[in-house]
């Protein structure tokens, strides 16, 4: 939804239905809005969140609106580099379900230090006595990448998702084809309203004044 539409939206809510919608959302979702918010709602809708996810939207809030860690999700599923196939098929059966598209399993150190990703579909065709490390792949983001950078690295190398590290090399979270989809709408709506004469902060459910 347009900002100023969102605004004048959220603006005319009960506060109860507003919490129940934000409740609902992603994590990136609830970022973008909580920042439209007065700090007293901000903090009613935190209140409501368990311990986990309240640390984990606190921490997709501490990056910029632009950039790789404001867009990523921290719902990934992570695993060892010196495990068999096997065993991590094992283990992922012990799941009833996965996070939304998720086409590879972050493998990491000791530390939380991302070392590779290992595809799905690496893990269901291959040899299940081959070790993690043998077949992970590695294709990663930095927090601060912009989001338009991001875009281009999904459409070149045809990506459904990408893990998110800190500098240090410590996993964040992943960015999901699902997201990339929006900035790509976004900027066909950008483009769309250019061609109009109209600029992207006008807000086109305002009045139309006349004289």
């Amino acid at each position: 939804m347009h900002n100023e539409a969102r605004a004048t939206i959220i603006d005319k809510m009960d506060q109860d239905d507003l919490v129940a919608a934000v409740n609902s959302m992603e994590i990136a979702d609830q970022a973008d809005v909580l920042e439209d918010l007065s700090f007293d709602v901000s903090e009613v809708i935190l209140n409501t969140l368990d311990a986990d996810h309240r640390h984990r939207l606190e921490t997709v809030l501490t990056f910029e609106g632009n950039s790789a860690g404001r867009l990523m999700s921290t719902d990934v599923v992570s695993i060892r580099q010196n495990v068999t196939l096997s065993v991590v098929l094992r283990w992922l059966r012990r799941h009833s379900t996965l996070p939304p598209h998720t086409d590879a399993l972050m493998v990491i150190d000791e530390d939380n230090r991302y070392v590779g990703k290992l595809n799905l579909s690496d893990l269901v065709t291959n040899n299940q006595d081959e070790v993690v490390s043998n077949i992970m792949h590695t294709d990663t983001i930095q927090e601060k990448t912009y989001v338009s950078d991001i875009a281009n690295l999904f459409e070149r190398r045809d990506l459904i998702s990408v893990p998110v590290l800190e500098k240090d090399g410590h996993l964040l979270g992943r960015i999901t084809i699902d997201d990339i989809v929006d900035i790509i709408r976004e900027k066909a709506d950008e483009t769309l309203l250019k061609s109009a004469g109209l600029k992207e902060e006008e807000d086109l459910f305002a009045p139309v004044l006349s004289f």
